[in-house]
């Protein structure tokens, strides 16, 4: 994949919540949260969410390139805090989760992994491992604002290990 001008690099330092995008159609996010499957408007709430000089890492499923129409992208660029950063930046997604702030996802297992390395997260649909200390559901948009302020570093080691036993 060649760089082009929709997707940038992060940025070294830079305080950000992550934000990994889901394949679509996906049944876990049409059946667990179905409310929430317009991407495009669940970034931009996230995006009005934020801390001041935080920004919204938005980051495309590889599986979904090519898929979505280039007036999606162009919509997401046009928030003034959230970066759509390059799918292949990293070669794998841990640096993504450990930078992070927290993560924002629909369903995804990207708020498992984010627990496991002790951080908290926000989803909006009802999958089992919500029941990890750290990882929250969001019952509306208005609950985002709260929630992401409170994204930082969380001990649920003895959370994880009873979840995973």
């Amino acid at each position: 994949m060649g760089k082009n001008k929709l997707f940038e690099n992060p940025i070294e330092g830079e305080d950000y919540v992550y934000m990994p995008l889901h394949l679509i159609p996906e049944s876990t996010v049409f059946v667990k949260a179905s409310y929430y499957v317009d991407e495009c408007n669940l970034i931009e709430q996230v995006s009005k969410s934020l801390p001041v000089g935080w920004k919204l890492y938005v980051k495309e499923h590889q599986a979904m390139l090519g898929e979505r129409s280039v007036e999606f992208y162009k919509k997401v660029k046009e928030l003034h805090n959230v970066r759509l950063v390059q799918v292949n930046y990293y070669d794998d997604p841990k640096p993504w989760l450990v930078k992070a702030k927290g993560v924002v996802t629909i369903v995804g297992t990207t708020a498992f992994e984010e627990a496991l390395l002790g951080k908290k997260s926000v989803l909006f649909g009802d999958v089992p491992f919500m029941l990890i200390d750290g990882i929250t559901r969001a019952r509306s948009f208005e609950d985002l604002p709260e929630l992401v302020r409170d994204f930082g570093e969380i001990d649920n080691m003895h959370s994880c290990a009873a979840y995973l036993q």
